[in-house]
């Protein structure tokens, strides 16, 4: 394991090793594993004779990593997209909630207006009978 780290970081500036944590597919599990198995770093650091071909897999692994991230990139704008419609037609119908409900408040209190203006004595009777009852209830949970 430790000569595949000492791999990696003759690879680039890319850290290769979360990889071999991740949940991924199989083959790609069982390459990584065998890239373990075979790889082998000369002291010098670099990678000489037949370590060669472990080259190209670098500039592969380094064309599919750009490859993912431009990809998710991508995936990551259209979500980003899609939850800003989402937000904005939350947006617009909170809106019509809330003038519909303030409108029919609205109407409510016109109504209630106009009924204590027809009938003045009998709307300060219910009021006052509404008082004592509340006053009632009140006092009753003190005791």
């Amino acid at each position: 394991m430790q000569h595949l780290l000492g791999a990696f970081d003759v690879l680039g500036e890319i850290d290769f090793a979360p990889l071999l944590t991740l949940d991924i597919e199989r083959p790609h599990r069982r390459f990584l594993r065998d890239l373990v198995d075979h790889a082998q770093v000369p002291d010098g650091g670099a990678f000489r004779g037949p370590n060669r071909a472990l080259d190209g897999v670098a500039e592969g692994l380094r064309a599919k990593a750009a490859e993912t991230e431009a990809q998710l990139r991508a995936r990551g704008e259209v979500l980003r997209e899609r939850a800003r419609g989402y937000y904005d037609d939350a947006r617009v119908r909170g809106r019509e909630y809330y003038d519909e409900a303030q409108e029919r408040f609205d109407e409510a209190q016109r109504y209630l207006t106009e009924r204590v203006q027809e009938r003045p004595t009998q709307s300060t009777a219910i009021a006052l009978g509404v008082g004592v009852v509340l006053g009632l209830l009140l006092a009753g949970r003190r005791r």
